[in-house]
């Protein structure tokens, strides 16, 4: 129950957890109570040696249900099925992530200008970032670095080499009083639709801050023979997909 109630981006993270152990424990609890003792009662021999116990309302109730379902054995045995079934689609429903979103209020959005070798162009691309996201209240203070990266502000900031094409832009935001989000993949969604749409001589990838970091590995072929070039690409692609 302390992990369903968490109130935070952990808390979304786990809360995979104990809802698939509450699933897990309810469901194994009602076998336990119904259907095993139907499948005992259809494979098990009946005994003579009985045991007299004081019966409690509780004890009545489940003993009530027994024998509805020793009963309609077929039923039940159907409805335990269905019930199985309910609770894998209740999982299904669950958001699987690989790592979770770190509990920071920053937004990273990484520029890639059309013009590989004009830093002009690239600053006149953040700029026109920085234009297009000028009216959104939730978006405060803003850091730019353009041809290279920001000093490295989290530990999962991917770094990229520096280049007269690339810019990298940090802002903080506030979702406190928004009416709009009620959380930062809504805002990351709305900054990344507005950018794809709007921005023109280059592209934005918005990122959230996580509790971990991918690293890519590049492969570089360097030749004179450009037909020598492509099958080696080839033949690494295809080692790479084996």
């Amino acid at each position: 129950m302390p992990l369903l109630l968490l109130d935070s981006t952990l808390g979304q993270f786990v809360y995979g957890v104990p809802y698939v152990v509450t699933v897990a424990l309810i469901a194994s609890y009602l076998c336990a109570l119904i259907t095993t003792p139907v499948i005992a009662g259809m494979t098990f021999r009946p005994t003579t040696n009985r045991k007299n116990k004081d019966n409690t309302k509780i004890r009545q109730l489940f003993i009530g249900l027994l024998k509805k379902s020793l009963k309609h054995k077929k039923t039940t045995i159907a409805l335990s099925i269905l019930f199985i079934l309910v609770c894998g689609m209740c999982i299904q429903g669950l958001e699987a992530t690989l790592l979770p979103k770190a509990d920071k209020v920053m937004l990273q959005i990484d520029l890639t200008s059309e013009f590989a070798s004009d830093i002009d162009k690239t600053e006149a691309l953040a700029n026109q970032t920085i234009e297009l996201l000028k009216n959104e209240p939730e978006l405060t203070d803003y850091y730019v670095a353009v041809g290279s990266n920001l000093p490295k502000f989290y530990l999962s900031v991917r770094h990229r080499a520096e280049s007269p094409d690339i810019a990298q832009i940090a802002y903080t935001f506030d979702l406190s009083e928004s009416e709009r989000f009620k959380s930062k993949e809504a805002l990351q969604s709305h900054v990344q639709t507005l950018l794809s749409q709007d921005l023109v001589g280059g592209t934005a990838a918005t990122m959230l801050l996580e509790l971990g970091s991918f690293q890519t590995i590049e492969f570089r072929v360097i030749g004179d023979d450009l037909d020598r070039l492509d099958e080696i690409r080839y033949e690494l692609t295809g080692m790479m997909q084996t």
